[in-house]
């Protein structure tokens, strides 16, 4: 248990020298941070020649500990009371406090006022350990934001909080999600709103139900101030929809409303349509998950036909055909709609898109869509000035073979789309894929494009597979995982990105690339000046081929994520990875899992890190190394500091 941590930082007369030791000095302290976020706690902490704003960094850092704590010591309240002299924000998520330990917590934090925000999400807090909350919610008379969520606080917790928190005029935000708290715990935050000056508020999955949301939805019309509500996950029908739909209809502030994963059908859509009409403020709606079906699709399309403030709408995995009528013509003022997963999209909806001339964001993979309709739809989109991002993942049937007509036209012709996402899309074969690629050539807005696929049979045999991308300045974001390259795929990216220096980021995971594919890719790299993060994993790579990785590490400028989990590089490849890193002084996260790298390449690794790299990730889990290597490299690690290490080896057999 770290009690005292100290720095002290040399200062140099040459000015280059003096610079490096200030960057190492501000990153030492930046990494402290992040160390008193995970099992650290410090009473005492002192840094010399660093600038006063590592101490306003330090004093709002946080204590998060990721392990469960028995013991903390014979007396946890003067070790808190340490720890917490001069912090503002306190996070300890995830770690099975129980009662005992919020007790030993509330004593020390009654005696902080000047706390801000406290987090304890994820614990095991029950009725009596928010009795203890309760005393520090009326003593800490800046706090602004309390996260109880995912706790085991029922509706007696539930009253005492609200209790506590009406005394306490500071506070905006709460979270109270995945707790049973039940309507009658839902009457009592209720009671709160009507009063307090809360800006956020979040009930998910905590069992209120109707009764519940009624009363929410009655202490709205008196509430002034709530801008975000969450009630998704409450099981609500149509009859809390009628309750809270009278405390929407007027709110005068109200932005944000989450309602999926409830029971609204089309009768609750209904009677929540009444109020979303009259409502004026609220741009953020989320009905996903509620099997609102046809006449419910049509209650909505009333609303965005009528309302003039709704930006993002959600009716996402609701299962049913979706009829818009004339929302989407009427509408001016819708940015985001999401329609993934509703199993048809129907001839208004498709009408809509033709001429609409809003909509940034249109999500409608999953979903199965007719011939016709994709096709008076896409032709639309071919001349749309507004849409930004077109996400198609996951469709399928028949629709498939519009797609393939209709996107290399689209790619050509659309000047405003710059995300298109088409993973997974089943029927779209890699001919279709080579088509897409070879469309950027003379498309000058995509800047994200997403081609996973999941499909065994994704081989693609073209040598010239990525030409058209050697010339393209716009594409900064490059999925293809999935998409078979073998040698002349791998041969035609390592082309490619020997001239390209748009590319930042490279996602070709279980690509087949093999030994030699991987061996072009780094000869590449070493010219390359783009990419920054590159995802190599399980792409059957059990060679690293010296001359090359170590050429690029050394070389290499731009890259800082390297993701080579689920290989074969075994102990050979991690000895040549060791040398590279002591080469590099860019690359800051490597992804090795599962490699089978052994116990001599851990030793290698583990020494690399003692004799100083970059690295500030160092994912080590599943490599089948012995227990005393893993003792000995989490010792090394502790020394350095820096890097922060996974290492989680299976048992071996």
């Amino acid at each position: 248990l770290l009690i005292q941590l100290r720095f002290f930082f040399f200062s140099s007369r040459r000015r280059h020298t003096r610079q490096r030791s200030v960057s190492w000095a501000r990153r030492c302290v930046q990494e402290t941070v992040c160390g008193l976020r995970k099992n650290i706690f410090v009473n005492k902490l002192t840094i010399r020649n660093t600038t006063p704003h590592y101490g306003k960094l330090l004093s709002d850092s946080i204590i998060h500990n990721s392990e469960v704590i028995a013991k903390l010591n014979e007396d946890p309240v003067a070790l808190y009371e340490g720890v917490l002299q001069s912090m503002s924000r306190l996070m300890i998520t995830n770690n099975s406090f129980e009662d005992k330990d919020i007790d030993s917590l509330a004593k020390a934090l009654k005696s902080k006022p000047s706390l801000f925000h406290l987090n304890l999400e994820g614990n095991r807090i029950t009725d009596a350990g928010a009795e203890y909350i309760s005393s520090v919610i009326e003593s800490a008379q800046h706090l602004s934001i309390l996260d109880l969520g995912s706790n085991r606080i029922r509706a007696n917790g539930a009253k005492i909080l609200a209790i506590a928190l009406a005394k306490n005029k500071s506070i905006s935000k709460i979270n109270l999600k995945n707790n049973k708290i039940l309507p009658l715990g839902a009457q009592s935050i209720a009671v709160l709103l009507k009063t307090a000056s809360l800006t956020v508020l979040n009930l998910r999955n905590t069992g209120i139900q109707d009764e519940g949301v009624a009363a929410i939805g009655a202490a709205l019309g008196a509430n002034k101030t709530l801008q975000n509500l969450n009630l998704g996950g409450n099981s609500i029908t149509a009859k809390g929809a009628k309750g809270l739909s009278l405390g929407i209809s007027n709110h005068p502030a109200l932005k944000i409303l989450h309602l999926g994963n409830n029971a609204l059908k089309c009768e609750g859509v209904a009677e929540l349509s009444k109020g979303l009409i009259m409502n004026t403020c609220l741009t953020q709606l989320d009905l996903s998950r509620n099997t609102i079906g046809m006449t419910g699709s049509e209650a909505i399309s009333n609303v965005i036909s009528t309302n003039k403030s709704l930006t993002h709408l959600i009716l996402s995995r609701n299962e049913k055909s979706m009829k818009f009528g004339n929302g989407l013509l009427l509408n001016k003022t819708l940015t985001h709609l999401n329609l993934e997963g509703c199993m048809e999209v129907g001839e208004e909806f498709a009408n809509g898109i033709q001429k609409n001339k809003t909509l940034e964001y249109i999500g409608i993979g999953n979903n199965t869509i007719d011939v016709a309709l994709l096709m008076q739809m896409a032709q639309g989109l071919i001349f749309n000035n507004s849409l930004k991002v077109l996400n198609l993942n996951g469709i399928i049937g028949r629709s498939t073979k519009v797609v393939k007509n209709m996107f290399p036209e689209l790619l050509l012709k659309n000047k405003s789309i710059t995300e298109l996402s088409l993973n997974n899309a089943n029927g779209l074969s890699p001919a279709f894929r080579v088509e897409i690629l070879r469309a950027l050539e003379r498309n000058s807005s995509i800047r994200k494009l997403e081609l996973e696929s999941r499909w065994e049979n994704n081989v693609s045999k073209e040598e010239h597979l990525f030409e058209g991308l050697k010339n393209n300045t716009a594409l900064n974001y490059l999925n293809i995982t999935g998409l078979i390259l073998k040698k002349n795929g791998g041969s035609s990216l390592a082309k490619m990105l020997e001239v390209n220096n748009a590319i930042t980021y490279l996602h070709i995971a279980n690509c087949a690339l093999g030994n030699e594919g991987a061996a072009g890719l780094f000869q590449a790299l070493a010219v390359n000046k783009s990419i920054s993060a590159l995802n190599l994993s399980e792409n059957s790579i059990s060679i690293l081929e010296p001359s090359s990785f170590l050429k690029a590490l050394k070389v290499n400028r731009s890259l800082a994520h390297l993701d080579l989990s689920k290989n074969q590089i075994g102990s050979p490849g991690a000895d040549i990875i060791a040398e590279g890193l002591l080469m590099n002084r860019t690359l800051t996260h490597l992804d090795l899992k599962g490699n089978h790298i052994g116990n001599i390449g851990c030793r290698n690794i583990a020494n690399t890190l003692l004799k100083g790299c970059c690295l500030c990730y160092l994912n080590l889990k599943k490599n089948y190394f012995s227990g005393d290597d893993g003792i000995a490299l989490k010792e090394i690690c502790a020394q350095w500091g820096q890097c922060h290490v996974i290492i989680q080896p299976p048992p071996l057999q």
